[in-house]
């Protein structure tokens, strides 16, 4: 899923995959904020590189929902005796739909019982639909490999009337990792970090996930501009055909008290159609699973 953000890294694993995954955030909350995605990705000799197909569905409380899907394309080449570089272009689509009948408003709400009576209000189901764009390059050498992307280039507008509030800002995307080698080698330390920079938002996270055979377990701890902090265990199987994985993510902070503890919970599924052994790849880059 790391080329939805980078599309550099389409083909980066020299498989082809096909990846499932679903996020609740802040499930002991009651908010319904719920993501679903699903994307493939193959490296394709014949294009000297690698493709991905994707699709993102956000949604929001039962009331918007924010579906994206988008097509990448990555080209690999060689940049020196070690070092390897992908340049990649993503095209995607937005669609913003709104669910009017679940839209409450403050004066539909009596104040004594409670009770949520029909609105005066239009809210419209119509939707915006708008073209979005992106850039991401990477470049690896041995072990080691980075990452840098932006995306809305084209700043679409969220909102008929194209409120300033409304439109997406540039997202600068900052990624690094590396694998060691622990033991005779059939185990695997992969430490990672990541930053996102959207107008006056930041995300950051760190961590590392151990790779043991089948075995995968990972630790991370994220923060976001504005003072919200997670610490981040994951568990997962890894087979040649498929992986699985199940990540909790706990809250570290909650000086109010109305934040609940669990910050995310996410599942995820990846299926493995080829082996990467039986392929002409220019180089592989080997991406945490979890």
């Amino acid at each position: 899923m790391r080329s939805v953000f980078n599309p550099g890294y389409c083909g980066a694993s020299g498989k082809t995959e096909i990846s499932l995954s679903e996020y609740n955030f802040l499930p002991g909350g009651g908010y319904r904020l719920n993501s679903i995605s699903a994307a493939f990705d193959s490296y394709i000799t014949n294009l000297h590189g690698g493709v991905s197909v994707w699709l993102v569905d956000d949604m929001a409380g039962g009331v918007i929902n924010d579906l994206r899907s988008g097509f990448a394309y990555s080209y690999h080449f060689r940049a020196g005796d070690k070092t390897y570089i992908t340049a990649g272009l993503t095209a995607s689509v937005i669609h913003v739909g709104v669910n009017s009948s679940n839209v409450v408003f403050p004066d539909n709400i009596d104040p004594f019982s409670g009770q949520i009576s029909a609105s005066g209000d239009v809210v419209s189901d119509n939707g915006v639909t708008a073209f979005d764009a992106g850039t991401g390059f990477t470049a690896s050498s041995g072990g080691w490999y980075g990452g840098f992307a932006v995306t809305h280039l084209t700043q679409p507008y969220l909102s008929d009337d194209h409120q300033a509030s409304s439109r997406l800002q540039r997202k600068f995307t900052i990624d690094t990792g590396t694998n060691i080698a622990l033991g005779k080698g059939d185990a695997w330390l992969q430490p990672s970090a990541i930053m996102i920079f959207q107008g006056n938002s930041f995300i950051g996270s760190a961590g590392a996930v151990i790779n043991k055979r089948e075995i995968l377990c990972g630790i991370s701890a994220w923060f976001a501009k504005g003072g919200f902090a997670a610490l981040q265990p994951s568990i997962g199987w890894r087979t040649e055909s498929a992986s699985i994985g199940l990540t909790y993510s706990y809250n570290m902070v909650n000086k109010d008290g109305n934040i609940p503890s669990t910050a995310l919970v996410r599942a995820s599924v990846t299926i493995f159609l080829d082996n990467v052994e039986k392929r002409r790849v220019v180089h592989v880059i080997k991406l945490p699973e979890l």
